[in-house]
């Protein structure tokens, strides 16, 4: 009878020590040593679609015009015209793509023409406020721009390719045209960026840089 009673308890003390291994065990995840390198290693030898469709939630070319007669220009009001080409929608390129700003008798029209769609594998990025950041697999885009208005003809023609990087915002166009009977002015001004929502699995491939300064 004691003989079975100390069985019994040793096969019940066993089971509780198993018990609380397999509770450690569930808590304690082993480190997987590719975890790190996996993100690069996904997106390497996709093609430019796939990249967009596994990276991003949202990407897209922004556009906005701002049109105006005054003194001088005020970009803290709506623009007159804007554009969002969604790069996610597939669109064959190259495509043409339009602007139209407007204001008295003065009429601004633009022509973007967005030529290719190219991936940065890996490099780094500084935008409008000198900020740093090193990039892995960013898309760029190249485009060139033509720049018509009522108020002198063919104002503009940019032959050099404009290559758009990602969340870098650019200014295409910023002209002043006076008036002939007053001090006011008409100003036309296009800015655009490359605009992106990055998956969380992918944030660290858009990351900044900070200098250090040792004293």
């Amino acid at each position: 009878m004691n003989h079975g009673l100390k069985l019994h308890r040793i096969i019940l003390i066993f089971s509780m020590v198993l018990c609380a291994c397999q509770k450690n065990e569930d808590r304690v995840q082993p480190r997987n040593p590719t975890d790190e390198t996996q993100v690069i290693q996904d997106l390497n030898g996709k093609t430019n679609e796939e990249i967009l469709q596994l990276k991003y939630d949202r990407i897209g070319l922004s556009c906005q015009l701002w049109t105006q007669k005054g003194l001088q220009l005020d970009l803290s009001q709506p623009p007159n015209d804007s554009l969002f080409f969604d790069l996610k929608a597939f669109e064959s390129l190259p495509i043409l793509k339009t602007l139209t700003g407007q204001v008295d008798r003065h009429i601004m029209n633009i022509e973007l023409n967005i030529q290719r769609l190219n991936i940065l594998p890996q490099g780094q990025l500084v935008n409008q406020y000198n900020q740093n950041f090193l990039v892995k697999y960013s898309p760029y885009l190249e485009i060139t721009s033509r720049f018509f208005s009522e108020t002198k003809k063919h104002l503009g023609l940019s032959l050099s390719v404009k290559t758009m990087n990602e969340k870098i915002k650019e200014v295409l166009l910023s002209s002043r045209i006076e008036t002939q009977k007053s001090a006011l002015a008409y100003f036309d001004h296009l800015e655009c960026e490359l605009q992106s929502d990055i998956k969380a699995n992918y944030i660290d491939q858009y990351a900044e840089v900070h200098n250090l300064v040792n004293d």
